[in-house]
């Protein structure tokens, strides 16, 4: 079983969503690359403009015993984030949010993550605030 993650999506509009993530680990293995935010499973911008790609607004959130990894979703993915311990407070707002590089020319605009050091009774939370564009 490793890692059991859940979501919460907590707000999706028409142009950023809000969504809770907890995980809690068993100690049997971690999670490598593994989807968190589906781009085009968001709701649409508008009438025919379905989200394509999410930047990152702000990443919030708690780690207990282990680190949690967000990457970029590309052929080979990057990772921009690295969470780990309580009061995790990343805000990218003031330079409008955080997106992929221009030169990472295979990324889909979706998020992926990895654990590491997670042993059994393991857990975090993480709460993304993402701007949805096209």
């Amino acid at each position: 079983m490793a890692i059991t993650t859940t979501s919460q999506l907590i707000y999706d509009g028409p142009y950023e969503a809000k969504i809770l993530f907890t995980g809690t680990s068993d100690g049997s293995g971690e999670v490598t690359n593994a989807p968190l935010v589906v781009a085009e499973a968001l709701s649409p911008l508008g009438p025919g403009q379905n989200c394509g790609r999410v930047r990152v607004q702000r990443v919030t959130g708690n780690t207990s015993r282990g680190n949690v990894q967000l990457l970029w979703d590309a052929e080979t993915p990057l990772k921009f984030a690295d969470l780990a311990g309580p009061g995790i407070d990343m805000d990218f707002r003031s330079i409008t949010a955080l997106r992929p590089p221009a030169t990472l020319l295979s990324a889909t605009g979706s998020i992926l993550y990895s654990t590491s050091g997670f042993t059994a009774g393991s857990s975090f939370t993480i709460e993304l605030d993402v701007r949805k564009t096209v």
